[in-house]
Formats: structure tokens, sequence, C-alpha cells
């Protein structure tokens, strides 16, 4: 999975990244807020990608603020390990937690 405000990666690299918003804003715009009515939907819908998918890294390309995204991955809340590729990328690992 690849999250990150740049929604051309997928044309390039002509490969599903499996993002579920095409860009982030952090305003509620693109994807609901903590505390909105709608946070639960859009978590589950993250879990569901995840999980679907078989995802194990995630790449963070350039986001103001992980915790943006992560908040609602609630399977994996805790579970990756976090690697700085570059100053405006990063990957995590997600663990098994069980």
């Amino acid at each position: 999975m690849v999250i990150t405000n740049y929604p051309f990666f997928s044309i390039v690299l002509d490969q599903k990244l499996y993002s579920p918003s095409r860009v982030y804003t952090g305003d509620g715009t693109t994807h609901p807020l903590r505390g909105s009515e709608y946070a639960s939907k859009y978590k589950e819908l993250m879990d569901n990608i995840i999980l679907k998918n078989n995802i194990s890294v995630i790449y963070v390309i350039n986001t103001v603020n992980k915790n943006t995204n992560f908040h609602y991955i609630n399977l994996y809340q805790h579970c990756f390990e976090e690697i700085s590729l570059l100053s405006q990328l990063k990957s995590y690992e997600l663990k098994n937690c069980n």
C-alpha cells in the first residue's frame, strides 16, 4: 500500500497501490477525522484493504502526519515497524501481533 498526496505513482509504476484516498489533506475532506461519525467506516475500509490484499508493507510518501492515516488501522495499530528510507519516504512493515 502506498499513502501519498501524489496520485500519479500508480500510473507511473503501472501497479495497483491500494491507497484508499487519492490525497490526504488532514482537514477531513479526503477522509474522516477522529471523532467523526464516519471514522469507524473508514477504519473498517482500511482494515479490509489490508486483509483482503495481504498487505505487509505500507509506504508513506511525504504526508503531513502519519497519525492522520494510521489511526484508522484497527488491526495493526501498534504492530508495525517504522523505517525511514529517505527524508520524505517511510515504510511500515506490518507485524503479526496476535
